[in-house]
């Protein structure tokens, strides 16, 4: 679900003109398995084009993408 949610979303970025979008996880920057979190992945944003971009803090990685005009 969370997969289609964060296409959709592109989507609609996508269609009011584009731009950079960063996304913050709460979880390390670690890849980790699906069943041990409730919410996004980093292998989620990865498969929908994002890339890694630093580490925040102890437990925190900050994911981009640059959306185009769809």
């Amino acid at each position: 679900m969370a997969g289609v949610a964060l296409r959709r979303a592109l989507e609609l970025i996508a269609q009011g003109g584009g731009g950079s979008w960063r996304h913050t996880r709460k979880t390390s920057c670690k890849k980790i398995s699906a069943s041990f979190l409730y919410n996004d992945t980093r292998s989620l944003f990865e498969q929908a084009g994002f890339i890694y971009d630093r580490g925040k803090g102890k437990s925190h990685c900050v994911m981009s993408e640059t959306v185009g005009h769809g």
